[in-house]
């Protein structure tokens, strides 16, 4: 079975670690973020640029982000621009992300709404740990219904994990 193809947004000190192992486990790759120079980093090692957060859906089937703080977050996916406004029914959003668990449980409803299963997967390990494959978070595994799917990812760059027994615990 080929690997599906995924969309991350957010190539920052924690973020673009995790999407260069990605890469170099075989998952195609499409990128996008706030600033360009990431985006043609990882485009030299093959992954694919895209020019919105709403346009790079279009050319994923799982959709992860990892960004800085709840707004950006809000902006990313619920944004005129954001992933909600290009996402197809059915698709796996991840959100890596630390954030308030408010605006995780939000965006979750949100996403529901429209046919997405959204998880909060916020993850650990800070700056000199994001390349090594060390801890994440991840929550909502009792109702989602492809529970297996989002573990394979994960794999790619945690050496640990957790489950929180409630849904968008957040930070």
């Amino acid at each position: 079975m080929a690997n599906p193809t995924i969309g991350f947004i957010g190539l920052g000190i924690m973020g673009k670690p995790m999407a260069r192992n990605l890469l170099k486990a075989g998952y195609p790759l499409v990128v996008h973020n706030s600033s360009r120079a990431a985006v043609d980093e990882l485009s030299k090692e093959g992954a694919q640029p895209a020019a919105s957060s709403k346009k790079l859906p279009r050319r994923s089937e799982v959709i992860i982000t990892m960004l800085p703080d709840s707004p950006d977050v809000e902006l990313v996916y619920a944004g005129e621009n954001g992933v909600f406004a290009g996402a197809k029914a059915g698709m796996l959003l991840l959100d890596m992300s630390s954030i308030s668990p408010v605006v995780a449980r939000k965006l979750a409803g949100e996403a529901q709404k429209l046919g997405l299963d959204m998880i909060d997967a916020p993850v650990s390990g800070g700056e000199d740990r994001s390349d090594q494959r060390d801890a994440f978070d991840h929550d909502r595994w009792q109702d989602l219904p492809r529970l297996n799917e989002p573990c394979r990812y994960f794999r790619r760059w945690a050496r640990t994990s957790f489950t929180s027994a409630m849904p968008a615990q957040g930070k």
